[in-house]
């Protein structure tokens, strides 16, 4: 709100703006991140509150189910953006809408429940030279409807302190990209799944799946089938709406351990596996068992997901030995 530096002003009135709108989503207590399951920094939370679905569900940022609460932040976004101009006039243009008349649209775009509808209202309301209207929609996660695109699979490269490419084994890299291949490439999840250590999963979901019984290793089987299946899912909101695969969740059970030529969890037609080099691992412990090596993958699709894996060596053959996901 500074005099007479309106351009700096205007770019940290930006930055701050991001946490003020996202306080009305963030409402209520802190959930624990990777609750139920394996915790990788328990003593953080995340912004999403379990009330409103969790770190493991996008609820909280979904517009059509909180329409009240978005309608109040664009209505206290606008009245900061009217201060600001009182302070910086000579960056006026035009006369300022009145708010009675922008309700109307912003309930609009918080009622839109599809990337569709999304669609539609940018092409209403949203000039037309602002390219990033066209398939505004594609990268939420809300029902795709019909249409169909590619999903590139790619690996985070990790910053040059944490890599580790003198390290990493040429028969982890073979074992690796031999799971990419036949998990993404030719959407064999029961092949992909050979690959996960049944036992060494199976503890990191203790609490989560019953795993102490004989069933252990079937359930952890199912698990980690359903695990890598709802990413070939072209749906993703579907994916969200089952419960990201939390054991918990009552529509657990529906969530696929196989591609889907059909139905809600069909399976992309055109997915791209990532090609995996040694400068995409980083080497997590060094201690007994071995050395653990963790490898990420982001998709083109879902900016705000990434999916990781550790890998351990296991009477000589490297297995995966954890698999989850992080939402940004």
């Amino acid at each position: 709100m500074r005099r007479n530096d309106a351009s700096d002003a205007l770019g940290a009135l930006g930055e701050a703006l991001h946490p003020f709108q996202d306080s009305w989503s963030h409402q209520g207590v802190p959930d624990v991140p990777l609750r139920p399951g394996l915790r990788l920094r328990p003593d953080l939370s995340s912004a999403h509150p379990e009330a409103r679905g969790g770190w493991f569900s996008k609820a909280a940022d979904r517009t059509y189910l909180h329409v009240s609460d978005v309608t109040n932040m664009a209505r206290e976004t606008f009245a900061v953006l009217q201060r600001y101009l009182q302070h910086n006039s000579q960056w006026r243009v035009r006369a300022s809408a009145d708010w009675s008349a922008l309700e109307p649209i912003v309930r609009e775009f918080a009622e839109a429940s599809t990337r569709q509808q999304k669609d539609a209202w940018a092409v209403k309301h949203i000039p037309r030279d602002w390219s990033a209207s066209v398939e505004a929609g594609r990268y939420l996660s809300l029902p795709a409807g019909p249409a169909s695109f590619a999903r590139q699979f790619q690996a985070v490269r990790p910053p040059s302190a944490l890599a580790s490419s003198a390290e990493v084994p040429t028969a982890l890299l073979e074992a690796a990209n031999g799971f990419v291949n036949a998990w993404i490439g030719t959407r064999d999840v029961a092949a992909a799944a050979e690959f996960v250590d049944t036992t060494a999963l199976g503890d990191g979901l203790a609490g989560t799946l019953e795993t102490t019984s004989d069933a252990a290793p079937k359930v952890v089987r199912e698990w980690s089938r359903r695990f890598l299946a709802m990413y070939l899912v072209a749906d993703h909101w579907e994916v969200d709406a089952a419960g990201h695969a939390d054991p918990q969740h009552p529509e657990y059970a529906t969530m696929p351990e196989t591609s889907q030529g059909e139905g809600p969890f069909r399976t992309l037609s055109v997915l791209q596996p990532p090609k995996l080099g040694a400068d995409h691992f980083v080497v997590l412990e060094k201690t007994p068992p071995g050395p653990g090596f963790g490898v990420a993958l982001r998709m083109s699709d879902l900016p705000y997901e990434v999916v990781a894996f550790v890998w351990r060596e296991i009477d000589g053959r490297w297995l995966i030995t954890s698999m989850f996901y992080v939402l940004n």
